[in-house]
């Protein structure tokens, strides 16, 4: 599953976008997976999951910036409308499972 991911991320991403990941960049830890995501074009910034390990960590493995959340403008250079961009539901928001799936509906 692994290779499929990064073989659809490369033949899209170039070098000259940057790319925002909303955490758990693995699951589970594999050394071979840690050097390809460090290969990967593209400038890339991590919002971290809970499988993520700490940001120092994150940093090495090729991500050019890690935060906890994000806030940016959804047009740049505008003041209006905001992306907030999380791993975890933002506050006032509950994750519900209906039968599509999971999804967030306010609390």
């Amino acid at each position: 599953m692994n290779q499929g991911l990064l073989q659809r991320y490369r033949a899209v991403i170039d070098d000259s976008m940057y790319v925002l990941w909303l955490g758990d960049v693995m699951f589970k830890w594999d050394p071979q997976i840690e050097e390809e995501i460090r290969n990967l074009p593209g400038r890339k910034a991590l919002v971290l999951g809970n499988h993520d390990r700490s940001a120092t960590r994150m940093r090495k493995l090729g991500f050019d910036s890690v935060c906890e959340e994000a806030c940016f403008p959804l047009l740049h250079g505008a003041s209006e409308p905001m992306i907030y961009a999380t791993h975890y539901p933002p506050p006032g928001v509950s994750r519900v499972d209906d039968e599509r799936g999971l999804v967030a509906k306010s609390a």
